[in-house]
Formats: C-alpha cells, sequence, structure tokens
C-alpha cells in the first residue's frame, strides 16, 4: 500500500482511537450524521432470478415501513431495465416517488469501442445506445434519477489483465465512460454521479496516483466530477480492513462522499448466515473500525439472501436495514488495554451490559475448526481433486502463517455416491510436499485426531492436491475442511475442489476460506459508568494474545466489538 496513504489510514485510525478516547473520558463525542440509506437488492434479469418476493418490495403494503421509511435511493441495474416491461417499470417508479425513495442505476460504464476489440464478456462493459434506450425508458417511465453508480470502471477497464482485457489507459478509459454516463445524464442532469470499486484497488502499486489521475481524466472527458466512491468490501480477503481504512482517507482526500456496501458474500449458506455477516460487517466498519460513510448500501448479488420480507423475519435483507436504524454502541479502551467502557452513540454509559471477550486463535488442544459448503457437481465434471492453496493461487496478500490442517471430506448424496477424504498429513509423511524446504510442517494430536501444523513466512507458499477421484456429474455433493490459524488473522488462501472434465482438464473450483479464528474465554459485565476491567492473557510464547470483545447488543442498541491487537 502507498506510504502516503498508510499514513492517511493511520490518521484516520488515530482519529476513530481519539475519538473513543473521549468517550471513554467522559466527553460526549460530536454527532456525525447519519448515514443515507440506499437499497438495491439483487433486480431479477433474463436468466437470472432475483429473491423470490423482489415483485412485491413495490406493494403499496409490503413488509418493510420503518426500513422503506428510511430508504432514500432504491437502485436497479441496467439489466433488469434493459428487459423490464414500461408499464411496469412505470408502475415501480411511481410508488417509490410517491414514498419520496429516488432511483440509482448502476452502469456497466465502459462503452465498447466499434468494432468491438476487447471487453467482450468482460463485467464493466457494455454499449452506450443501450445505455441511451435505458435512459429513454427512465424517463418514459417518470423515474426521479438521483444517482448513476458506475461499476468498478478503474478496475475493469485499467487493471484487469484476463481474457478480453483492454487494459485501456486513463484518458480513452474516461472518454469510453463518458460516453455511456452522457447517455444518462442527458436525461437525469441532476443525478449524482459516483464510482464503485473493489477495495482490493489500495493494494494496487500505483493506486496512489492513478485514483486521483482516473477521476480527473473523468471529470475533464465527462465535463463533471465525481461526487461519491463507494466501496465494494472484499470481505474475506485478508488485508480488507486495511484496504478500507486506505479508500476511506482517499475519498476524503479528494472530496468525494464515501459509500460502503453493506452485503454477505459467496460463501455463505444461508439466509441467516448472509444477514449475520452483513451485520457483523457494519457493526465492524462503523464501530470497530471508526469509519462512518455517507453512505450506507445495502446491496446483494450473491445466492442469499433468498427473501427480501417482512423486515421482522431476521433472515430477511430488510430486516438487515432495521439492525442498521438502531443508534451504535461502541467499546473503547484505556492505552494499555486494562480499563476498557461501553457507551451509546450520544457518548452515555452503558451499565450492566455483557461483554464477551475471544481470544485470537484456534483453541490450542481442541480440533480445527470445521467449514463447509454444498453444491451440485458440474455436469461437464468427470473427476476432481482436493487441496490446499495457501500464499499462493489467491486473491490475497500473502502473510505469515501459523495454521493446523486437518481433513478435507467430500461426500455426494442422490445420485452420487462418492467419497474422499485428503489430509495433509499424509504428504508431510511420504516426504513429497514440493515446499518442505521453506515450510515447517509438524504432525500434532488434536482431540483424538491427528493434523498438520504449518508454518511458514510471506515469501513461501503451501500447494497440496489430493490423487484425482471420480465424481458424479449433477450429484449433489458437500465439503469440508477442518483449519484453524494459531494466528487471529483470516489465512492467506483456502481449501478447494478442483473439477476436471474427461481430459483432466480443470473446470473450476470450489474454495472454502477460513477468516481467522477466536475462541470463546468468558466475559465482563459493565459498571455503572459502564466501565470494565480487563485482563490480557498470554499465549504460548508468552506474548500478548489477541482479543475480541463483542456487545450482543439489544433492542435499543446496535451490537459493538473490538479487536486488541
Amino acid at each position: 500500500m502507498p506510504s502516503t496513504f498508510l499514513a492517511a489510514a493511520r490518521w484516520l485510525a488515530l482519529a476513530a482511537a481519539s475519538a473513543a478516547a473521549a468517550s471513554a473520558a467522559g466527553a460526549t463525542p460530536a454527532a456525525s450524521p447519519a448515514p443515507e440509506i440506499w437499497f438495491a437488492p439483487h433486480s431479477p434479469q433474463p436468466n437470472m432470478s432475483g429473491p423470490d418476493d423482489w415483485d412485491r418490495l413495490f406493494d403499496p403494503g409490503a413488509g418493510w415501513p420503518s426500513a422503506r421509511a428510511h430508504t432514500k435511493i432504491f437502485g436497479f441495474d441496467i439489466g433488469y431495465l434493459d428487459s423490464v416491461p414500461d408499464e411496469t417499470l412505470r408502475a415501480r417508479v411511481a410508488e417509490l416517488r410517491r414514498r419520496g425513495i429516488g432511483v440509482m442505476v448502476t452502469l456497466q460504464a465502459i462503452a465498447f469501442d466499434d468494432p468491438i476489440t476487447c471487453g467482450r464478456g468482460v463485467e464493466g462493459f457494455y454499449d452506450a445506445r443501450r445505455t441511451a434506450a435505458d435512459a429513454d425508458k427512465l424517463r418514459r417511465a417518470g423515474a426521479d434519477v438521483r444517482a448513476i453508480s458506475l461499476d468498478g470502471p478503474l478496475d475493469f477497464g485499467h487493471y484487469y489483465d484476463g481474457p478480453q482485457a483492454c487494459r485501456l489507459p486513463l484518458p480513452e478509459l474516461a472518454r469510453r465512460v463518458a460516453l455511456n454516463l452522457a447517455a444518462m445524464t442527458r436525461a437525469f442532469p441532476d443525478a449524482l454521479v459516483g464510482d464503485v470499486e473493489g477495495s482490493g484497488l489500495a493494494r494496487r502499486a500505483d493506486i496512489a496516483t492513478t485514483y486521483p489521475a482516473w477521476t480527473r481524466a473523468l471529470a475533464d472527458a465527462a465535463g463533471r466530477r465525481l461526487d461519491f466512491l463507494c466501496l465494494d468490501v472484499d470481505w474475506p480477503g485478508a488485508t480488507w480492513r486495511e484496504d478500507v481504512l486506505a479508500q476511506a482517507a482517499r475519498a476524503r482526500a479528494l472530496g468525494l462522499r464515501l459509500g460502503v456496501i453493506y452485503n454477505g458474500d459467496g460463501l455463505d449458506r444461508d439466509d441467516r448466515q448472509w444477514i449475520e455477516h452483513a451485520a457483523a460487517h457494519f457493526q465492524e466498519i462503523e464501530s470497530g473500525l471508526g469509519v462512518i460513510p455517507e453512505l450506507a448500501l445495502f446491496a446483494g448479488w450473491n445466492r442469499f439472501p433468498t427473501h427480501l420480507l417482512p423486515e421482522s423475519a431476521d433472515t430477511a435483507m430488510t430486516y438487515l436495514i432495521t439492525r442498521y436504524l438502531l443508534p451504535r454502541a461502541r467499546i473503547a479502551m484505556r492505552p494499555d488495554g486494562a480499563r476498557g467502557w461501553l457507551r451509546d452513540q450520544a457518548g452515555h454509559p452503558v451499565a450492566g451490559a455483557r461483554i464477551e471477550i475471544a481470544v485470537g486463535g484456534a483453541r490450542p488442544g481442541a480440533a480445527p475448526p470445521e467449514h463447509s459448503t454444498a453444491g451440485t457437481v458440474p455436469a461437464a465434471a468427470r473427476a476432481a481433486i482436493l487441496g490446499w492453496r495457501i500464499n499462493t493461487e489467491c486473491a490475497c496478500a500473502s502473510a505469515p502463517v501459523d495454521a493446523r490442517l486437518g481433513a478435507l471430506r467430500y461426500r455426494e448424496s442422490g445420485l452420487g455416491a462418492a467419497r474422499e477424504v485428503a489430509r495433509y498429513t499424509a504428504q508431510v509423511r511420504d516426504g513429497h510436499d514440493r515446499d518442505a524446504p521453506s515450510v515447517s510442517a509438524t504432525l500434532e494430536a488434536a482431540a483424538g485426531e491427528t493434523v498438520a501444523r504449518v508454518v511458514t513466512d510471506a515469501s513461501h507458499r503451501v500447494m497440496f492436491n489430493s490423487r484425482p477421484f471420480a465424481v458424479t456429474p449433477g450429484a449433489e455433493y458437500s465439503f469440508t475442511a477442518e483449519v484453524g490459524t494459531t494466528l487471529a488473522r483470516a489465512l492467506p488462501g483456502y481449501a478447494t475442489i478442483i473439477w476436471l472434465d474427461a481430459a483432466g482438464r480443470g473446470l473450476g473450483r470450489v474454495t472454502l476460506e477460513d477468516r481467522g479464528d477466536y475462541f470463546a474465554a468468558g466475559g465482563v459485565t459493565t459498571d455503572a459508568r459502564g466501565g470494565f476491567t480487563l485482563a490480557r492473557p498470554r499465549d504460548a510464547s508468552g506474548a500478548i494474545a489477541p482479543l475480541r470483545l463483542r456487545y450482543a447488543g439489544d433492542a435499543r442498541l446496535r451490537p459493538a466489538f473490538l479487536d486488541l491487537p
């Protein structure tokens, strides 16, 4: 990460810590304006269905009265606008207008060149003529378009280097984006224009100079500057917290309003887990990192959640907004980590509250935590291998590793009966580990099972593949991986299934990630002043162990947590 913005990120973190310290000392921190709530559930499109009850959002008596009353902007994907009948769109934007809710259009913003030489099939590219037709459709429908978001133009148009990549220079990228943007702003000249980029851009070596240059190039080409930068956060990644701090500092240094997309991710196994992860994300960014965005965008494009309504159901997406509407709580600590306080958003103490304590790392002597997923075997698959990838073949920053790897288990049901168990321990015993000279791997007993403890630094990789085994096309399968990190940080890698076709060629892969482990270690209760005392445990090496403090929240306050390194 560039040094300029590392400094800015640290400044931002220090500012948050200073506010917490003022709160801990009894001062009431200055209240920041509540973020605007924007809502963009996955729109149904041709060959891509949205949540089951998406259409019901626009019923006058739909079951999201509180969330709807606080929603300022509702988002439509450009693909939805392509396919929705005029009369249906007219009725839906009329209902939004009646409720005082504006419209956001998410553009695949980079115009194709003519003839098309690159960008075909790449996210972010679109035909400017279709954009103009969609703008005209919105205008005819009477839509109150207040915001236009650009879907990752810098990432997909400039940095992306995969199949059909364009790798456009900034002036050419800006020219193409301006073509698509003009097709929409001619119809809606007062709409805000914002850039939506992955938080991982913070890790690009040249981003400190490239991002400001990109905003200037777009302003020159489009005749208007960006209004906001919205972060699509790489939640499972090992460095997303640092990335958010850096990008938030960058947005504010450029005078852009900051937005954050609050959602779960593609690893979630059901609606409830997606909602829980999304809530944990806004708690960690706002209460943990102290970053309060101007725009809170609740969006989804994963398999889950499958339902948006009613807001009273804790598995529905609108429920997430009702949780966000609660006032924030905040845990603050003295610099020495021995004394802390729990206070509400106005700085008032929260007395008699339970603060749960978890210690960083997987519990010593216990079996590694089990992670699992399920799905359908691809139709073209005839075999698969199970494996581990650490510090390699992952969209993650390399990092030191101290992890315990147990069994990888594959099991089919229904049409298939394939079973497979693979262990990294076998690779160690046989002496065939290609990284053995640079990776320390020892066998340990954990809860009656033998696991491999793998230790390496950030410069070395771990790659393990099982033998290939036959699978059943179309069968339902489950995949579990036992992995625990001795450190609290996320594992820079994953367990994987790699599907193979009849010729043994790779078809794709399924991944399971460990996001960092903690084990429960009791708790404390706040006193009449909201305070509590903490004894810091030490790990096996004698170093102070990282802790995670969590307040579960109640009907009046959001949950809060704080990580202590």
